[in-house]
């Protein structure tokens, strides 16, 4: 398959273009170019690529561009092997849905506390839940700035 030049080709809302645009990134990789449009259209995709080629983006990407804000509820779920995994999906995620309104991801996983957890999925303020030792996702509501109580 032929790099495409840029990532506004691949049918790419102008809020994640514009997140991406400021996280630094001009030209996707081959696993974003090739399974971003394919899941962005409904597609099942199986990506398998080397660590650093892009993987994260490969699927926030397409999970995010489904996400209907206006729902609060979790919409997006995502299973990770481990806690800094998860953790480190969210903050990816975070970063993609900078312009997003509303949209944030959530880490969940045992060995913590779940009651912040759980208020944070409660509260509103998260579409995506990563995950390990069973859970993770995306939720659309409140930001924690949108809403005190």
């Amino acid at each position: 398959m032929t790099q495409t030049s840029s990532f506004s080709a691949l049918g790419i809302s102008p809020e994640i273009l514009e997140a991406i645009e400021v996280l630094g990134f001009d030209t996707p990789s081959s696993i974003q170019e090739q399974a971003i449009p394919a899941a962005i259209s409904g597609a099942d995709i199986v990506g398998l690529s080397h660590t650093g080629s892009g993987k994260t983006l490969a699927f926030a990407i397409p999970a995010l561009e489904c996400i209907e804000p206006e729902e609060r509820c979790v919409q997006v779920l995502a299973l990770c092997p481990t806690r800094e995994l998860a953790v480190q999906i969210c903050r990816e995620v975070d970063k993609l849905a900078l312009f997003m309104d509303g949209v944030s991801a959530v880490p969940i996983y045992g060995v913590a506390s779940f009651r912040p957890q759980l208020d944070a999925l409660r509260g509103g303020d998260a579409r995506t839940r990563h995950g390990s030792d069973g859970v993770g996702g995306i939720k659309a509501g409140r930001t924690p700035h949108a809403d005190s109580g």
